[in-house]
Protein backbone atom coordinates (compact mmCIF):
# COMPACT_ATOMS: atom_id res chain seq x y z
CA UNK A 1 0.00 0.00 0.00
CA UNK A 2 2.72 2.45 0.79
CA UNK A 3 4.56 1.96 -2.38
CA UNK A 4 1.81 2.43 -4.60
CA UNK A 5 0.63 4.91 -2.64
CA UNK A 6 -2.53 3.26 -1.35
CA UNK A 7 -2.65 4.40 2.13
CA UNK A 8 -5.86 6.69 2.80
CA UNK A 9 -7.01 7.85 6.44
CA UNK A 10 -7.08 6.16 9.97
CA UNK A 11 -10.42 4.20 9.29
CA UNK A 12 -9.88 3.36 5.67
CA UNK A 13 -6.29 1.90 5.89
CA UNK A 14 -7.14 -0.55 8.45
CA UNK A 15 -10.20 -1.55 6.13
CA UNK A 16 -8.07 -2.34 3.51
CA UNK A 17 -5.19 -4.03 5.59
CA UNK A 18 -7.80 -6.06 7.28
CA UNK A 19 -9.66 -7.03 3.44
CA UNK A 20 -5.93 -8.14 2.11
CA UNK A 21 -5.42 -10.12 4.92
CA UNK A 22 -8.83 -12.24 4.64
CA UNK A 23 -8.30 -12.37 1.08
CA UNK A 24 -4.67 -14.46 1.34
CA UNK A 25 -6.77 -16.72 3.79
CA UNK A 26 -9.95 -17.38 1.11
CA UNK A 27 -9.51 -19.97 -0.90
CA UNK A 28 -11.23 -18.43 -3.53
CA UNK A 29 -9.91 -14.92 -3.91
CA UNK A 30 -6.43 -16.32 -6.02
CA UNK A 31 -6.83 -14.13 -9.45
CA UNK A 32 -6.12 -10.47 -9.94
CA UNK A 33 -9.77 -9.87 -10.79
CA UNK A 34 -11.02 -11.43 -7.16
CA UNK A 35 -8.12 -9.45 -5.33
CA UNK A 36 -10.51 -6.63 -7.67
CA UNK A 37 -13.44 -7.65 -5.94
CA UNK A 38 -12.25 -8.03 -2.27
CA UNK A 39 -10.92 -4.16 -2.38
CA UNK A 40 -13.46 -2.65 -4.58
CA UNK A 41 -15.94 -1.27 -2.34
CA UNK A 42 -12.64 -0.16 -0.29
CA UNK A 43 -13.81 3.93 -0.11
CA UNK A 44 -12.89 6.85 1.82
CA UNK A 45 -15.96 8.24 1.48
CA UNK A 46 -15.04 11.95 2.25
CA UNK A 47 -13.86 12.17 -1.02
CA UNK A 48 -15.09 9.07 -3.06
CA UNK A 49 -12.08 8.03 -3.57
CA UNK A 50 -11.89 4.01 -4.85
CA UNK A 51 -9.24 1.21 -4.18
CA UNK A 52 -6.02 0.85 -5.92
CA UNK A 53 -5.97 -2.50 -6.92
CA UNK A 54 -2.18 -2.88 -7.41
CA UNK A 55 -1.97 -2.36 -3.93
CA UNK A 56 -4.21 -6.06 -3.16
CA UNK A 57 -2.47 -7.88 -6.28
CA UNK A 58 0.98 -6.87 -5.29
CA UNK A 59 0.41 -7.37 -1.17
CA UNK A 60 -1.41 -10.53 -1.46
CA UNK A 61 1.05 -12.18 -3.85
CA UNK A 62 4.08 -10.80 -1.96
CA UNK A 63 3.00 -12.69 1.17
CA UNK A 64 2.07 -16.13 -0.40
CA UNK A 65 5.78 -16.25 -1.86
CA UNK A 66 7.08 -15.64 1.35
CA UNK A 67 8.73 -18.69 3.54
CA UNK A 68 7.52 -18.74 7.13
CA UNK A 69 5.85 -20.21 9.85
CA UNK A 70 2.44 -19.06 9.30
CA UNK A 71 0.90 -19.74 13.20
CA UNK A 72 -2.52 -17.55 11.90
CA UNK A 73 -2.95 -20.50 8.94
CA UNK A 74 -2.48 -23.38 11.80
CA UNK A 75 -5.32 -21.49 13.82
CA UNK A 76 -7.06 -21.50 10.79
CA UNK A 77 -6.84 -25.07 10.68
CA UNK A 78 -7.61 -26.00 14.38
CA UNK A 79 -11.34 -26.26 16.01
CA UNK A 80 -12.86 -23.19 16.46
CA UNK A 81 -14.45 -23.49 19.87
CA UNK A 82 -18.09 -22.13 20.55
CA UNK A 83 -17.84 -18.50 21.77
CA UNK A 84 -18.28 -17.90 25.81
CA UNK A 85 -20.90 -16.17 27.60
CA UNK A 86 -19.37 -12.93 29.01
CA UNK A 87 -20.36 -9.93 31.37
CA UNK A 88 -17.41 -7.26 31.00
CA UNK A 89 -16.97 -4.15 33.36
CA UNK A 90 -15.26 -1.10 32.80
CA UNK A 91 -15.71 2.08 35.12
CA UNK A 92 -20.03 2.51 34.53
CA UNK A 93 -19.61 0.64 31.14
CA UNK A 94 -20.78 -3.02 30.35
CA UNK A 95 -20.76 -5.48 28.11
CA UNK A 96 -22.69 -8.96 27.67
CA UNK A 97 -21.98 -11.88 25.66
CA UNK A 98 -24.90 -14.58 26.04
CA UNK A 99 -25.02 -17.81 24.76
CA UNK A 100 -28.93 -18.45 24.77
CA UNK A 101 -32.15 -16.55 23.60
CA UNK A 102 -33.39 -17.48 27.15
CA UNK A 103 -30.15 -15.44 28.44
CA UNK A 104 -30.75 -12.46 25.75
CA UNK A 105 -33.96 -12.19 27.11
CA UNK A 106 -32.71 -12.40 30.50
CA UNK A 107 -30.42 -9.30 29.83
CA UNK A 108 -32.70 -7.34 27.91
CA UNK A 109 -35.33 -7.24 30.56
CA UNK A 110 -33.08 -6.70 33.45
CA UNK A 111 -31.51 -3.51 31.12
CA UNK A 112 -34.06 -2.41 28.69
CA UNK A 113 -31.94 0.28 27.64
CA UNK A 114 -28.91 -2.03 26.72
CA UNK A 115 -28.17 -1.64 22.91
CA UNK A 116 -27.90 -4.96 20.74
CA UNK A 117 -25.12 -5.37 18.71
CA UNK A 118 -24.05 -7.50 16.14
CA UNK A 119 -20.44 -6.89 14.86
CA UNK A 120 -21.37 -3.20 15.30
CA UNK A 121 -17.92 -1.56 14.07
CA UNK A 122 -19.70 1.96 13.63
CA UNK A 123 -19.74 2.52 17.47
CA UNK A 124 -16.11 2.49 17.21
CA UNK A 125 -17.12 6.23 14.38
CA UNK A 126 -19.77 6.89 17.17
CA UNK A 127 -17.79 7.02 20.10
CA UNK A 128 -14.21 8.61 18.24
CA UNK A 129 -16.50 10.96 15.87
CA UNK A 130 -20.01 11.85 17.83
CA UNK A 131 -19.19 11.00 21.27
CA UNK A 132 -22.03 8.91 21.74
CA UNK A 133 -21.63 7.27 24.85
CA UNK A 134 -22.58 3.25 24.94
CA UNK A 135 -22.59 2.01 28.24
CA UNK A 136 -24.70 -1.28 27.87
CA UNK A 137 -24.04 -3.21 25.01
CA UNK A 138 -25.82 -6.81 24.61
CA UNK A 139 -23.72 -8.70 21.70
CA UNK A 140 -25.77 -11.28 19.79
CA UNK A 141 -22.99 -13.22 18.09
CA UNK A 142 -23.19 -16.31 20.26
CA UNK A 143 -26.85 -16.37 20.78
CA UNK A 144 -27.07 -20.25 18.75
CA UNK A 145 -30.66 -19.21 17.29
CA UNK A 146 -29.76 -15.87 15.85
CA UNK A 147 -26.56 -16.99 14.11
CA UNK A 148 -28.09 -19.78 12.55
CA UNK A 149 -28.74 -20.64 9.36
CA UNK A 150 -31.06 -23.49 8.14
CA UNK A 151 -32.39 -25.18 4.56
CA UNK A 152 -35.76 -26.71 4.77
CA UNK A 153 -37.84 -28.47 2.17
CA UNK A 154 -40.02 -24.86 1.51
CA UNK A 155 -36.98 -21.86 2.22
CA UNK A 156 -34.07 -20.89 4.19
CA UNK A 157 -34.32 -19.57 8.04
CA UNK A 158 -32.02 -16.98 8.34
CA UNK A 159 -30.77 -16.38 11.67
CA UNK A 160 -30.82 -12.11 12.51
CA UNK A 161 -27.17 -11.89 13.56
CA UNK A 162 -26.17 -14.05 10.22
CA UNK A 163 -23.18 -12.88 9.10
CA UNK A 164 -23.46 -12.13 5.52
CA UNK A 165 -19.86 -14.09 5.08
CA UNK A 166 -21.92 -16.76 6.10
CA UNK A 167 -25.25 -16.66 4.12
CA UNK A 168 -22.99 -16.25 1.23
CA UNK A 169 -21.45 -19.32 2.34
CA UNK A 170 -24.60 -21.46 2.91
CA UNK A 171 -26.84 -20.25 0.32
CA UNK A 172 -24.54 -18.48 -2.39
CA UNK A 173 -24.35 -21.90 -4.46
CA UNK A 174 -28.19 -22.48 -4.84
CA UNK A 175 -28.82 -18.62 -5.07
CA UNK A 176 -26.09 -16.99 -7.43
CA UNK A 177 -27.65 -14.03 -7.43
CA UNK A 178 -27.73 -13.82 -3.71
CA UNK A 179 -24.06 -14.36 -3.54
CA UNK A 180 -23.36 -11.74 -6.16
CA UNK A 181 -25.04 -9.18 -4.62
CA UNK A 182 -22.78 -9.76 -1.39
CA UNK A 183 -19.96 -9.71 -3.38
CA UNK A 184 -20.41 -5.92 -3.87
CA UNK A 185 -22.69 -4.96 -0.77
CA UNK A 186 -22.43 -1.36 -0.89
CA UNK A 187 -22.03 1.44 1.22
CA UNK A 188 -24.67 2.93 3.09
CA UNK A 189 -27.07 5.83 1.47
CA UNK A 190 -24.89 7.98 4.24
CA UNK A 191 -21.49 6.40 4.62
CA UNK A 192 -19.50 6.75 7.11
CA UNK A 193 -15.49 6.35 7.65
CA UNK A 194 -14.53 2.91 7.80
CA UNK A 195 -17.44 1.29 6.00
CA UNK A 196 -16.88 -1.39 3.08
CA UNK A 197 -18.15 -3.71 1.41
CA UNK A 198 -16.98 -6.99 1.71
CA UNK A 199 -17.53 -7.76 5.56
CA UNK A 200 -13.92 -9.09 6.27
CA UNK A 201 -14.60 -8.97 10.28
CA UNK A 202 -17.51 -11.51 9.88
CA UNK A 203 -15.09 -14.33 8.40
CA UNK A 204 -12.69 -13.70 11.04
CA UNK A 205 -13.99 -12.23 13.99
CA UNK A 206 -13.70 -15.44 16.06
CA UNK A 207 -10.29 -16.09 15.40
Amino acid sequence: MVEHYGSQCGYCTPGFVVSLFEAYYRDGCREPWQISDQLCGNLLPLHRLPADPRCGHCGVGAARNCRFADKFKQRLAAPLAPAEALAYAAGAERFFRPTSLADLFALKQKHPTARLVAGATEIGVEVNKKFKAFPLLISTEAVPELIKITKTAAAWRIGAAATLTAIEGNAGREFPSVAKMLRVFALPADPQPGDARRQSRDSLAHR
